[in-house]
């Protein structure tokens, strides 16, 4: 089994690099949609912790909870206290075939506890400018976008302990070639 480990801040490109993986024959383990998972799993506690303001009917609306967390330091802690440790141990179950390529994709990785489990990380990254229009292309206003951004500034301190870095600027063509060859120079074929 060889895990890879894909990082990087919001709109960098980690999930079509992640998707391009999968369609090469990886398995994708990925935290975003473990973690949508787990606001459904987790509502009760979500719900005792933020209140009804955060639902919608009886489901927790990611948008109404992202309005809140992201304004926040101390609430996208308590927040995360909830979510990442069921998000870690559904990561961890589905990583089963010790003859396959799993490929872990999200922002974090590392506070989740899962960054230990990889064999190598890659650290995916952008210009600001062009992480704001690929959050707004998905229909986030600039404000929100750099919101999130801010409240991931801690993610730089990680980039250096990545095994490679990947600048995603350019177009999706060039930017999967970029990781084909970190992955050849590291003996990962697909």
């Amino acid at each position: 089994m060889i895990v890879l480990g894909i990082v990087g801040k919001a709109g960098s490109g980690k999930s079509t690099i992640a998707s391009a993986l999968e369609k090469s024959g990886a398995i994708r383990v990925s935290l975003d949609e473990i973690g949508h998972q787990a606001l459904d799993s987790m509502k009760e506690e979500i719900r005792r912790e933020f209140g009804e303001c955060i639902m919608t009917g009886d489901s927790v609306d990611r948008k109404k909870l992202g309005d809140v967390v992201f304004n926040s330091p101390k609430l996208l802690e308590r927040l995360n206290r909830i979510v990442h440790p069921v998000i870690r141990s559904v990561a961890l179950a589905k990583m089963i075939d010790d003859t396959k390529l799993y490929v872990i994709d999200g922002a974090l990785l590392h506070q989740i506890g899962l960054s230990e489990f990889c064999d190598k990380i890659l650290w995916i990254e952008c210009s600001p400018e062009e992480t704001v229009r690929r959050l707004a292309l998905r229909g986030m206003t600039e404000y929100k976008a750099r919101l999130i951004l801010q409240s991931q500034q801690h993610l730089d301190s990680l980039r250096d302990s990545a095994d490679a870095i990947v600048d995603t600027s350019g177009d999706a063509a060039a930017t999967l070639r970029k990781v084909e060859e970190v992955l050849f120079e590291w003996g990962i074929m697909l």
